[in-house]
């Protein structure tokens, strides 16, 4: 398996991250300085290291104000650390729940068969949400449940990086 994280580029911005940081200040949180977000596909199948960056760079992000990291799934939740460069901060993924209809998956599945990659099972969409600032474990938490996952179709993971 392999995961694809899509984010913004230096000097471009990231729609999404200035939105969740607006939230959590509404929240009364004032320890967040910044949130920068992935858009975030785990693909599962036979796919060698070319193909799944191949993936990124042609399907899944657009090169002028994006990029894209290509890492092996970890279930421990290794891969955020080769997506994520700022050391300190907070990793947040959040992903459907299984059972849940991912309508962005089925519709990558589809476009990876398009581009004439074979191998590929399925294909699961997520966000991951990069937290900057002075929070400690129960801030995280909060901003997860109160904010960033609905905890009905969707799950969540944290670490420190």
């Amino acid at each position: 398996m392999w995961v694809i994280g899509v984010g913004y580029g230096e000097g471009h911005k990231d729609p999404l991250g200035s939105n969740t940081r607006s939230e959590i200040a509404q929240l009364g949180m004032t320890g967040v300085s910044g949130v920068k977000t992935f858009q975030t596909y785990v693909i599962d199948g036979q796919l060698d290291e070319k193909n799944a960056c191949r993936i990124g760079g042609e399907l899944l992000s657009d090169k002028v104000v994006q990029f894209f990291s290509c890492e092996k799934f970890d279930k421990d939740g290794g891969h955020v650390k080769g997506m994520v460069r700022a050391r300190g901060a907070w990793a947040v993924e959040v992903f459907f729940r299984p059972g849940v209809m991912d309508p962005v998956g089925l519709s990558v599945a589809k476009a990876i068969e398009v581009l004439g990659i074979e191998g590929v099972k399925s294909v699961r969409t997520g966000t991951t949400y990069v937290l900057e600032g002075n929070l400690n474990e129960a801030d995280v938490k909060a901003i997860c449940e109160k904010t960033l996952a609905n905890p009905l179709i969707q799950t969540y993971r944290y670490e420190r990086l």
